[in-house]
This record gives structure tokens, C-alpha cells and sequence, in this order.
């Protein structure tokens, strides 16, 4: 049913599996080429950062580090420039304190506004060598929020390409 879906109402629905589940899930990663987008929440990022992340998938795939809700820090306005700025240095500080190998970005971003969006897929687009992206993250971090707003995104900008955008999406 979520496959289904996905695949003829271009959305995405949550589901809950469990943590061994999600482990096992994340480990046939290991032996797939693809970019992995690694959503958290801004607001929770000791939280929502998936530290064993390398340990489960391994090393060969690059990481994009998607840092969604960014909207409820950043403000609109003249300040907004050199917050980002601060909120860039200091993510990458995070990324250099953890275990994570492989980070090739860190994209702020908001599903909700759509903040970031651009960035993101231009990131995307680079990253994956033209091969499939997964989307991982803790519950919460806002993965289904970010996945659909990609696909309304790629659906106004070209009809059907949000078809070819979920094609090898494995659930």
C-alpha cells in the first residue's frame, strides 16, 4: 500500500518499524550504490543525528546531511544571512564531532515553507552520479515531509518527473 502510493499519488506515508527493523533496513545500503540524505531536525539534533550511521550502511555511499525545520531558527529579515552563516559553521562542527564519514553537505532546509528546497536538489543532483537516493532519519526528523515536497517540487517543474523521481524507491 505504501509503494502504492508513492508510485500513483506521488506521496509518501509514514510508517513505524522498530529500531533492529530499521537496522536491517538501512544495512541492504551496504551493498547498493546510491547518495544517502540524512534528514534531522533542527531542533533535536543530538537527537535526530544518526551517529551509527556508517557502521550500519558502511563507507562507499557519499551522505547529504538534510537539516529540516530550519524555519523555526532562521527568521526573515536582514539577519537572516549571517545566522545561516553561524548555523553552517556550527553544523559542521557537529558533523566533525560524530562518526560520520562520507558528509559531502549539509543543506538547511524547511518542508514546511520550503526553505532550502533548491539547494537541496542541486545537492541531490550532484551527489548521486546518477544513482538512487535514500532518504534516512530518525521519527520526527521530518523524512516523509521532505521526500513530498521533492516530489511536488520535480511535478511543477516538469510533468511526470516525479514518476521517474520514485521509480527506484525501495520500501
Amino acid at each position: 500500500m505504501r509503494c502504492f502510493s508513492l508510485k500513483n499519488n506521488a506521496r509518501i506515508e509514514p510508517i513505524r518499524i522498530s529500531e533492529d527493523d530499521y537496522k536491517r533496513h538501512l544495512k541492504l545500503l551496504a551493498n547498493r550504490k546510491g547518495l544517502i540524505v540524512h534528514v534531522v531536525d533542527m531542533l533535536d539534533i543530538p537527537g535526530s543525528i544518526y551517529t551509527g550511521l556508517n557502521a550500519v550502511v558502511g563507507t562507499q555511499n557519499k551522505i547529504v546531511l538534510c537539516v529540516n525545520k530550519t524555519d523555526m531558527l532562521i527568521g526573515k529579515g536582514k539577519d537572516m544571512p549571517e545566522v545561516a552563516e553561524r548555523l553552517n559553521t556550527w553544523i559542521h562542527d557537529v558533523i566533525a564531532d560524530t562518526q560520520l564519514k562520507n558528509v559531502v553537505d549539509a543543506v538547511f532546509v524547511s518542508a514546511k515553507s520550503g526553505l532550502g528546497f533548491a539547494g537541496l536538489r542541486k545537492s541531490i543532483e550532484k551527489h548521486r552520479n546518477n544513482g538512487s537516493v535514500y532518504f534516512v532519519g530518525c521519527t520526527n526528523a521530518g523524512k516523509s515531509s521532505v521526500v513530498n515536497k521533492l516530489i511536488a517540487d520535480f511535478k511543477a517543474d516538469a510533468p511526470g518527473s516525479a514518476k521517474r523521481f520514485t521509480t527506484n524507491v525501495t520500501v
